[in-house]
């Protein structure tokens, strides 16, 4: 029987982790299929940073990272613009502004213009004094170039389709390309990495170079190109470290064909002058960007940089826009205003009227330069993030998944206290305790995978379990104790429907003088008294925690031990007994008053081995006990007349409680259907 609910059980766990299995299958294929659905993880990973920033600023009150406060924006907010006549400045305003700077006691160690000089003014006089003042600036100064793609023209697609699509590509490319060899792109070849491998990234077919003579007078050159939300599947913005922009270049014969050039960004750029090294020095690994050489904390060592496939980086953001963690300098204020030593100051725009330069950020939008000034914080700080391999989020998912399914299986209870704190409060907590030591690890996913595994299982669950749930009550409920139907409903492994052997106790009570009783009474009077001792029989049995059997003429028959697992079978029974005897007594101290004769009842109590389970016909079943066992216990009932008591056990039972009762030793007999004498006692009182 056991082996037989064993199986019963297996077969329940294998149908609830095949269901949360193919939950978890779902999943994964959205996840590594639809790079939309690892959007979901943006939510979350706002809430981390922002719970992250509360910890270490407010709570831990943390020392911002040294590099920080060498970084200061030049902001060109709505009153720099105002106060210069407009927007786009007048380039004059650019090179009274740079020879301030020139000639003030701090120049910065590094500036840049987050602002593109691609073509000359309407005044060429201006254009003329902010060339002269880049040529004559005592710091490094540095100028980003644009780099972007054609609206509607996939120039992924090159190697693929038909011969004659190709060409018809190449060459609509080729129209809106630059040559290779005009003098405003060979100006800039001085900042090209030298990168013969080719790279799964997008080219950009559209360049914006600078003014010809400007890139002679910088000490550093990069895109300025951020991957927002809206063009990438990364959680958060991401800076692109090499950019590959696509040129025609003509042949010995006249006929143009594109090539790849790769640029830096403007970051990485940045970096490289920061360590003191070369462009040359730069090197692309597996998941990580070495600069060779390079002099960090006054140590020569190769820098790394974690970055994912695409050569992207992950921003470790530190505040929200406009705060204070980054020195904001209004574009007006910077020539009287003190920067800090060895300042890397960054101009851009800070205005909505100017530029529709914003990207989202953890803490909501933040213009463009500010995410640069965080990416370059998060790299000479050493205050990488670094993202779990995919696999690692799967085994993450498929486990929560399965636990939490398992969980859910073992009932509602089980499911709202710790199925469903599981699927929601684990991912939360690994997710915020891991990106404190900036980790990256997938949080929404396993809450979505979690919540749709308790779905499943709980749907499951109500088509099956529930008949068996009613199928229990409706069998239980008129012989078992609520409380222990209760139990059953909620753990209908404990019982095996189809007949099992259990240790039990079985006790038999009778009337001995019901003829003498009833002789005069009519039938709805015998009715009536049989109803109002069956009942209260019936109440100590369920009291007692026992299973009524059955009503066999004058004698009611339960037993202890089953369907429910009761350690303290034999003591409940007796317990039962002794109290049906002093209800009686209770009980025919009433009729004697109303001069009627008293019940004499006769009990049997035995322990043993007997069969429990469902039988009778395919139509109507009871659960009842049947063995030996049950016989003996119905042997010792008619035993009281001969020895002229009210309860006797057998030795079985008395074994078992023989500290915790008062029994008086009656003999040793042989009861029909028994070779083997019995030692039978009288059950008297209990010693407590």
């Amino acid at each position: 029987m056991k082996t037989e609910k064993t199986k019963i059980r297996l077969n329940k766990y294998f149908m609830v982790l095949s269901l949360s299995f193919i939950v978890f299958l779902i999943i994964a294929a959205l996840y590594n299929g639809f790079p939309q659905f690892r959007a979901f993880e943006t939510a979350s990973l706002d809430f981390r940073y922002k719970l992250k920033t509360f910890f270490e600023k407010d709570l831990l009150k943390i020392r911002k990272n040294s590099i920080y406060n060498r970084i200061a924006i030049a902001a060109i907010d709505d009153n720099s613009i105002l106060d210069n006549g407009g927007w786009p400045f007048d380039r004059k305003v650019w090179a009274d502004t740079l020879n301030t700077l020139s000639d003030s006691p701090n120049v910065p160690d590094l500036t840049f213009f987050d602002i593109v000089f691609t073509d000359p003014s309407r005044n060429p006089e201006s254009d003329k004094a902010m060339k002269e003042a880049f040529k004559n600036f005592k710091g490094t100064l540095g100028e980003d170039i644009i780099l972007d793609i054609i609206p509607g023209i996939n120039v992924t697609e090159l190697n693929k389709g038909s011969e004659e699509s190709l060409e018809t590509m190449t060459n609509f490319i080729i129209s809106h390309c630059l040559d290779y060899n005009s003098p405003r792109i060979r100006a800039l070849r001085r900042f090209e990495i030298n990168y013969t491998n080719q790279i799964a990234i997008t080219p950009y077919p559209i360049v914006s170079p600078l003014l010809e003579e400007l890139p002679g007078y910088l000490g550093f050159i990069g895109a300025a190109n951020i991957e927002s939300r809206e063009k990438s599947s990364r959680a958060d913005p991401s800076i692109p470290f090499i950019l590959p922009a696509i040129f025609k270049v003509k042949d010995n014969n006249g006929n143009y064909s594109v090539t790849n050039i790769y640029y830096p960004s403007i970051v990485l750029a940045i970096v490289i002058k920061e360590l003191h090294a070369d462009i040359s020095d730069v090197l692309a690994g597996n998941h990580e960007l070495i600069i060779k050489n390079a002099l960090y904390n006054g140590r020569r060592i190769d820098f790394k940089i974690p970055v994912d496939e695409n050569y992207n980086m992950n921003i470790n953001y530190k505040s929200g826009p406009g705060t204070s963690y980054i020195k904001i300098i209004p574009f007006e204020k910077i020539a009287t205003t003190t920067l800090p030593p060895d300042c890397i100051l960054f101009v851009g725009m800070y205005s909505r009227k100017g530029s529709r330069d914003l990207y989202q950020s953890p803490f909501g939008e933040m213009y463009g330069v500010e995410h640069l000034c965080y990416a370059i914080g998060t790299i000479l700080s050493r205050d990488f993030l670094y993202e779990v391999p995919d696999w690692v989020n799967l085994a993450f998912i498929l486990l929560l998944t399965l636990s939490v399914g398992l969980l859910t299986a073992r009932g509602l209870r089980i499911t709202i206290g710790a199925g469903a704190p599981l699927a929601i409060l684990l991912p939360v907590a690994a997710g915020s305790v891991l990106f404190q030591f900036n980790i990256i690890i997938a949080t929404l996913i396993p809450i979505m995978s979690g919540i749709l595994a308790i779905l499943s299982v709980q749907i499951y669950m109500l088509f099956t379990e529930e008949k068996e749930k009613s199928f229990i009550k409706t069998t239980f409920s008129s012989y078992l104790n609520p409380k222990l139907v209760d139990i059953l409903i909620q753990n209908p492994e404990r019982i095996q429907l189809g007949g099992e052997d259990k240790e039990v106790t079985v006790l038999f009570s009778a009337i001995k003088n019901l003829h003498d009783l009833t002789g005069g009474m009519g039938a709805k009077d015998l009715i009536g008294f049989l109803n109002e001792y069956f009942s209260m029989m019936t109440d100590i049995v369920m009291e007692t925690s026992g299973t009524l059997d059955k009503y066999i003429g004058d004698s009611v028959m339960a037993f202890w031990g089953a369907p429910v697992d009761n350690p303290g079978h034999a003591f409940n029974a007796c317990n039962a007994g002794l109290k049906m005897l002093e209800k009686v007594h209770i009980f025919n101290k009433g009729r004697q008053e109303k001069g009627l004769d008293p019940i004499i009842l006769y009990i049997g109590i035995n322990t043993g081995i007997i069969i429990v389970g469902n039988v009778g016909s395919e139509s109507q079943k009871n659960y009842t006990a049947i063995g030996d066992s049950v016989n003996l216990a119905s042997r010792l009932k008619g035993l009281n007349k001969f020895y002229h008591t009210q309860a006797v056990i057998s030795e079985f039972t008395y074994d078992k409680i023989k500290d915790r009762v008062v029994a008086r030793e009656l003999d040793l007999t042989r009861v029909k259907g028994k070779l083997k004498p019995v030692r039978i006692y009288e059950l008297l009182d209990f010693t407590e």
